[in-house]
């Protein structure tokens, strides 16, 4: 009563023992919050889920729902210092299916929007939590959208070099699979610099320096000048480009690649149909091309 929470209305078929605990035909409704269908969770003892999380066993049906964060900060205050969290007035939509183990989670539906215009809708399988160390996902991505604002929140500081600009929109389809630290991508995504497929593989994806990649780019009139803050010298690019390398730090990355440049604009120039090949290191480029 003193926090000023306000429920309008709450009815479902509610169990708690020893091992499991549900929530059947829940509808729990506030003025910003409208919550509803069924979540249970199975557990070998309660002791268990402080020791043993990943082997709790979740079945998740919410329904159309949605959860003003100002609600779920009555409950849980902490998550105030979380950037998904820290406008009280936002309103997070939810339609989700979840079953399974912690450790290993069957994802048939997962779709959220929140923020300004974050969207994500997604299904597949993610194993190893509650250990970051040990994460899995095989997902397919039906829509996976935000804009620099929103990314500004979650993408840590530092994380990108400074001589680097975000597209102020993204969305992203395809699929992505992590093992043992590894990325593998087969990913479309559009901007409003310009769009790109990227399809190979990623190590070591935790460190920009150390990461090392095998992958097909192809851009379609891709802003690099922009995104490189070198717009006095390049334009729109687009290319079909195979490329192996490391590093994503322009300070220490080393890459060879190969492939068509089809347009390009550098230094006001308009090039088509660039064949090059060739490989950057210690800030350096060697490039063998040819045109007609």
């Amino acid at each position: 009563e003193q926090s000023g929470f306000v429920l309008n209305e709450l009815s479902t078929e509610f169990l708690y023992t020893a091992n499991e605990a549900y929530l059947k035909d829940l509808y729990l409704q506030t003025p910003g919050t409208e919550l509803k269908r069924n979540a249970l969770i199975r557990y070998a003892s309660i002791e268990s889920l402080q020791k043993d999380n990943g082997n709790m066993f979740l079945d998740l049906d919410i329904k159309e729902s949605k959860l003003l964060v100002k609600d779920v900060l009555t409950f849980v205050p902490a998550l105030r210092d979380q950037p998904a969290f820290a406008d009280p007035n936002a309103t997070w939509y939810i339609n989700s299916r979840i079953k399974g183990r912690i450790a290993d989670l069957r994802i048939d539906a997962l779709q959220i929007a929140g923020l300004q215009d974050t969207k994500i809708d997604i299904s597949g399988r993610i194993g190893g939590l509650p250990s970051m160390n040990k994460l899995t996902a095989d997902l397919a991505i039906r829509n996976l959208s935000s804009s620099k604002r929103d990314m500004d929140l979650f993408i840590p500081k530092n994380t990108l070099p400074s001589n680097i600009t975000l597209p102020s929109r993204l969305n992203a389809k395809g699929n992505i699979k992590t093992i043992s630290g590894q990325l593998y991508t087969d990913l479309s995504i559009t901007t409003d610099l310009g769009n790109a497929t990227i399809k190979g593989s990623f190590n070591e994806i935790n460190d920009p320096k150390k990461t090392n990649y095998n992958a097909r780019i192809e851009t379609k009139e891709l802003d690099l000048g922009t995104i490189l803050q070198q717009k006095e010298m390049l334009g729109p690019v687009s290319a079909t480009l195979t490329t192996k390398g490391r590093g994503f730090d322009p300070k220490t990355a080393s890459a060879t690649f190969e492939g068509m440049v089809h347009t390009a604009l550098v230094k006001q120039y308009h090039y088509r149909d660039l064949q090059v090949k060739g490989n950057i290191s210690d800030q350096k480029a060697n490039i063998a091309a040819g045109i007609n």
